[in-house]
């Protein structure tokens, strides 16, 4: 099988491109309302900005009901028009265009990068296979149902409220607006993954370390990402790279609060809400980071008023900013006390993680091995140790020193500390596999910038040192090229980059994902909701419900981790659509092998979905449901 770059036309790769491009201009003109006539002349960080000032009102709109087609498309083509505005009002700067305008024979080093960059961008644009769970039955339904339905929220069975808040799918609705479907992995893979090295090659230009620079911009793009759905991954890093960042403003600004430090405080604020808002998970990043970054910066020789605002004022502000995607929230608590989930206690022992798997050379489950990513920590644990030396043998830190030297003990450390918690704590509700999965987007963002701000304290009389963490990196780079090489070949013959991928590259699956995208489930999906009347509120437990009309209908989508939510309430609506059969559907047999082996959060979610299949076979049996249609995939009930 082709990859799409060889199955798409020019003229579609060309309309991806340009709109991915339009889209980046228009978050940096969003962008460019606050960090206008600031210190911070990074391209990369206004576009982020500026896409946390759309999240924020994106949020209102899905708490209305009005983020539809129509709104999405305005703040799309509004944040043109201000883009346009600005450039006919005043002259832009930026360090990466002066780096640009005034090309120097160093700077070709970050060609290596550039194509490794352009590389993986165009094998993502695309993918012919998605993850035929994940994908298909849970994240899929969410921008597709807020443009169309106006809101991505109301299904007290869905994913949204525990897993996301929806922010990733609000970023993913603009493109599939004006591009459909088939461009809903673009804002990940590619448009994140291109702002976030962007953010790197900018800061490298702002320390002026540019082949050591260009060596960790390698190790980024590098990284084998443990790709397994559309979810928050790229995105992730991106805000926390943002993040870090603009609170290394606040390390060097002025010691007196003023214009410039009230913009970075917002922007920080900003980047801090929208973190949990794109995956749950994320929340441990802002809370870690900005706790060990208030220990760094009582220390920092400044007024206690500045100190004060922004150890309270950064908290608050991310609250404000984060409370819109909330709102939601209150009314699925208020079901919390009319759940029909049973209680549910799975005792499980604690499983300590071995010692010696972290170093094992076994593959992983999603790719790459153990030892790649403990070397990373083992690495960055180094230079901790590095930096906490230097300090004790030269006890004269000039105040710029001084900053640096906590700034990068902050980023190190909060690299460390994040990683040990999920590893370490998370070992009992997860399998260690997943456990690094889920630790990519924190790995992705501190590493980088803990790298370059390690090596630039390095004086250049201990070239040892240098020469150490330069080897260390080029190891650590050279470790990642066969899976990076490996992944644009499974691009190119299975159609997608899919993490499992035994599974992705099978006929099977090529198959399955083939009738998805480019077959007949779509229709097939839409004849079952003709058996049901216009108006009517409908549950959907099915493979593709992205394929559901929800002007139609009030549509609660249902996914099986839904019934792990604590405020399920089961049925919840007079109409149930229920695929049981099929090649994307779980067996029963598959689902009570989970709940007796898997890990916690599976055994839990597995038990409860083997409840809800109780319940629905006893509506059938006890006559308190009516079949409107049944065969060997699908039944289709009236709840009496």
């Amino acid at each position: 099988m082709d990859h799409l770059i060889f199955n798409l036309n020019h003229l579609e790769l060309i309309k991806y491109i340009l709109f991915t491009f339009l889209f980046g201009v228009s978050m940096h003109a969003w962008g460019n309302l606050i960090l206008s006539n600031s210190d911070i002349k990074y391209i990369s960080l206004n576009i982020v900005i500026g896409m946390a000032i759309t999240l924020f009102i994106g949020g209102i709109l899905n708490f209305l009901n009005l983020a539809y087609k129509i709104a999405i498309d305005f703040i799309f083509i509004f944040g043109l028009f201000l883009f346009c505005v600005s450039k006919f009002r005043k002259k832009y700067y930026s360090k990466l265009l002066s780096v640009l305008y005034n090309f120097k024979k160093i700077d070709l080093i970050f060609l290596v990068p550039l194509i490794l960059l352009i590389i993986k961008s165009i094998t993502s644009i695309s993918p012919e296979s998605y993850n035929f769970h994940d994908d298909y039955q849970k994240y899929f339904v969410h921008p597709v149902k807020m443009l169309e339905a106006g809101s991505l929220f109301g299904s007290k069975l869905g994913a949204i409220g525990l897993q996301t808040l929806g922010g990733q799918a609000f970023f993913q609705s603009f493109f599939i607006s004006w591009l459909g479907i088939k461009s809903i992995n673009i804002f990940d893979s590619v448009f994140c993954l291109i702002i976030s090295s962007i953010i790197i090659f900018e800061y490298c230009i702002e320390k002026k370390i540019f082949f050591f620079g260009a060596l960790v911009l390698c190790l980024f793009i590098l990284i084998h990402p443990q790709y397994v759905n559309i979810s928050s991954l790229y995105s992730a890093s991106l805000f926390m790279l943002s993040s870090i960042i603009l609170s290394l403003k606040l390390f060097n600004q002025s010691q007196k609060l003023n214009n410039f430090n009230l913009k970075t405080i917002l922007a920080l604020s900003l980047c801090f809400a929208t973190l949990p808002v794109l995956k749950s998970t994320n929340g441990i990043f802002p809370v870690i980071y900005f706790f060990l970054f208030s220990i760094f910066f009582i220390f920092i020789n400044i007024s206690s008023k500045y100190k004060i605002f922004v150890i309270i004022g950064i908290p608050i502000l991310s609250i404000i900013f984060f409370i819109p995607w909330t709102f939601f929230l209150i009314n699925f608590y208020t079901d919390v006390p009319f759940t029909t989930n049973q209680p549910l206690n799975v005792n499980l022992p604690w499983i300590k993680p071995v010692f010696s798997s972290f170093f094992s050379t076994n593959s992983l489950f999603y790719g790459g091995i153990f030892l790649h990513y403990s070397s990373i920590f083992i690495i960055t644990l180094f230079f901790v140790l590095i930096i906490l030396f230097n300090l004790l043998k030269n006890k004269e830190f000039n105040k710029i020193n001084k900053r640096v030297f906590f700034a990068s003990l902050l980023i190190n450390f909060t690299a460390l500390i994040i990683v040990t918690i999920i590893i370490f704590f998370g070992s009992k509700i997860q399998h260690f596999s997943t456990l690094i999965r889920y630790s990519i987007p924190f790995i992705l963002s501190t590493i980088p910038i803990g790298l370059i701000l390690t090596y630039a304290l390095i004086k250049n009389k201990k070239r040892y040192y240098k020469l150490a963490i330069f080897t260390a990196v080029i190891c650590l780079c050279v470790s990642f090229v066969p899976k990076y090489i490996d992944q644009i070949n499974q691009s190119y013959k299975c159609g997608s980059k899919l993490s499992f991928k035994i599974m992705a590259c099978s006929n099977k699956y090529i198959s399955y994902n083939k009738n998805v995208l480019h077959g007949k489930r779509k229709l097939l999906t839409q004849n079952w909701q003709e058996y049901l009347p216009k108006g009517e509120t409908i549950m959907a437990w099915i493979n593709t419900p992205f394929f559901l009309d929800f002007k139609r209908n009030d549509i609660k989508e249902i996914v099986i981790g839904g019934f792990n939510n604590p405020w399920t309430v089961f049925p919840s609506a007079k109409f149930l659509i229920y695929e049981h059969n099929g090649y994307a559907t779980r067996s029963l047999e598959k689902i009570v092998n989970s709940a007796n082996n898997d890990y916690l959060i599976d055994r839990k979610i597995s038990i409860r979905t083997i409840q809800h299949i109780k319940k629905i076979n006893q509506l059938i049996k006890t006559d308190k449901a009516k079949v409107i249609k049944k065969d060997n995939s699908i039944i289709i009930l009236e709840i009496k």
